[in-house]
């Protein structure tokens, strides 16, 4: 049972703007609470962040309260990675203006333990349905890599609807003929 960090993208796409962030940091705080946010793209821009500028504990407090995502936002944009203060304060008004255009598509990009054994069933049974009933789609690299070995080992899920969100769930879907235990 090796625990490691491992890479994921929550994607809001069902709506934009200041809706889908609101409802992307719900699916955030209800997946992967306790995650750490490495980048969030507003658009196609990224907007890299300073993680350790605040205690973890403030981080985890303002996302487990719908209330307080507004102040975690300002936190966000207050803790852009930039180290130039003029360039930093120039991605902060594009965070800003970002955040509230009403056609702005969001994704968080972080960092989550991954442990062998048991978050690939966490995130069967409940990390992806539960990105879907927010809107959003997760996409966590170590989980892909288990679905790729999976797939190559013939150990597919009987159920076709499971079946068929792994897929979807993995960046590679498009490449993956459906029912096919093979990858190209």
């Amino acid at each position: 049972m090796a625990i490691t960090k491992t890479t994921f993208r929550l994607t809001q796409i069902t709506l934009t703007g200041p809706e889908a962030i609101e409802l992307t940091l719900m699916a955030l705080r209800e997946v992967l609470p306790y995650c750490d946010i490495d980048c969030v793209q507003l658009d196609r821009q990224k907007f890299p962040i300073n993680f350790a500028r605040y205690p973890r504990a403030i981080w985890e407090q303002l996302l487990s309260t719908r209330e307080w995502h507004t102040k975690l936002i300002y936190h966000l944009a207050s803790s852009l990675a930039q180290t130039d203060h003029a360039k930093r304060m120039a991605q902060q008004a594009e965070f800003a203006r970002l955040v509230t255009a009403p056609e702005t598509h969001v994704t968080i990009h972080g960092t989550i333990l991954y442990e062998s054994e048991s978050t690939p069933v966490m995130l069967q049974e409940r990390g992806l349905p539960m990105a879907r009933a927010f809107g959003c789609e997760l996409q966590v690299d170590a989980f892909t890599e288990y679905m790729k070995q999976a797939l190559r080992d013939g150990g597919l899920p009987e159920d076709q609807t499971t079946q068929r969100e792994l897929y979807q769930s993995m960046p590679l879907a498009d490449v993956v003929e459906r029912g096919s235990a093979s990858l190209p």
